[in-house]
């Protein structure tokens, strides 16, 4: 399954409006059970038996919760990644932070970094609510895999996402 679009915001975020609206009437059990619905649905991406790939799309803005858990991101090389949460006072809970300290956990394991040096970074990275301006400065982030394809123009990353059906 790959989840890509041509549009050109390829995720925009969560309904704040809804969320602000059910935090004043209170409504906690309805805002816990988004999350985790949203938190289920990325999971099942990651380990369902249809791995998702994920395509960053030029020139758009992606959440790095809507990519983060699928098996493969083929990004373009302008592509905007980030955690943007914090930037309305909101902590990211759909995996993306999560997904971020797995993969410093398994650079640490072979010994290319120390855990706790790139943890903070993460922390740092999602409490400032940074955004990768570029797929480049996006791996730097953590926010993609050195393994994550990164393509030039629109061409290659129509072609690339059309190998992974």
């Amino acid at each position: 399954m790959v989840i890509a679009n041509d549009a050109v915001n390829f995720s925009v975020g969560a309904n704040l409006m809804l969320v602000l609206v059910a935090a004043q009437e209170q409504e906690w059990d309805e805002v816990h059970m988004a999350v985790k619905q949203f938190q289920n649905v990325n999971l099942a991406l990651k380990y369902g038996p249809s791995r998702g790939g994920g395509a960053a799309r030029h020139g758009t803005r992606r959440r790095m919760r809507d990519r983060s858990a699928t098996a493969r991101i083929q990004a373009a090389a302008e592509a905007y990644i980030g955690l943007v949460e914090t930037g309305v006072g909101l902590i990211p809970g759909g995996g993306g932070s999560k997904e971020m300290l797995i993969r410093a956990n398994e650079r640490a394991a072979s010994g290319r970094i120390l855990i706790c040096s790139r943890a903070a970074t993460i922390f740092e990275t999602v409490a400032m609510a940074k955004v990768g301006t570029s797929a480049e400065e996006s791996r730097e982030l953590g926010f993609l895999r050195r393994e994550d394809g990164v393509s030039m123009n629109r061409e290659s990353w129509w072609r690339m996402r059309r190998k992974w059906r």
